[in-house]
């Protein structure tokens, strides 16, 4: 569905709530706010959503990490909302598309990022990770090329993104989307050095 508007797809099948900001904008996500919202009224709130399978609602506790998911309807397969918790509060979600859209389309709906990270997934090994980062928002844009055996290691996106002074490439895939609570954001500032946002590289 690359090109795709995305305002035209079916909002019962698809969840673009997180790039048009309706019903509600980043850091709210469909009435939930990391950081603010009770777990339980999280909970039933994502089980109504029209765009997952309500049946496959699960939990987990496994780690002293409490967390909560449902798929999609379309793909059924797919993950569309992981939800979790911290003494009973939202503390983060982590989202899905169950579409094709790019780093590119999505800068055009969001606006310009305050900036990116870009780093190997596995020191001294392979992988390479992105986060397009909008900080008021505390919204992370994720995509992630991994390991894909023994001794090939896919590093051309922290490769091209290093030769080319931080300017991404096009055309990649937004796999994953994040909204942290402001404690989680901030962390990530302390551990990591956020380069500028540069753009994009012209093809």
């Amino acid at each position: 569905m690359e090109g795709v508007n995305v305002e035209n797809l079916d909002q019962n099948l698809y969840d673009i709530s997180w790039l048009i900001g309706k019903p509600c904008a980043s850091p709210c996500w469909n009435g939930l706010e990391p950081g603010v919202t009770p777990r339980k009224v999280s909970t039933e709130t994502a089980k109504k959503l029209p765009f997952v399978n309500s049946e496959s609602f699960r939990t987990s506790n496994k780690y002293g990490m409490q967390s909560a998911w449902l798929l999609c309807k379309e793909p059924t397969n797919l993950t569309c909302v992981n939800m979790f918790f911290d003494n009973g509060i939202l503390e983060s979600l982590w989202l899905t598309p169950s579409y094709e859209i790019t780093f590119d389309e999505a800068v055009k709906k969001l606006g310009t990022p305050d900036g990116f990270l870009v780093k190997p997934m596995y020191p001294n090994a392979g992988g390479c990770s992105l986060d397009v980062i909008w900080i008021k928002q505390r919204l992370i844009l994720r995509h992630i090329e991994g390991v894909i055996g023994l001794f090939d290691f896919r590093t051309d996106l922290c490769t091209k993104v290093r030769q080319n002074n931080g300017k991404l490439p096009s055309g990649i895939r937004v796999e994953g989307v994040i909204i942290n609570n402001p404690s989680e954001m901030e962390s990530i500032f302390e551990k990591d050095i956020i380069q500028i946002w540069k753009g994009f590289m012209q093809d």
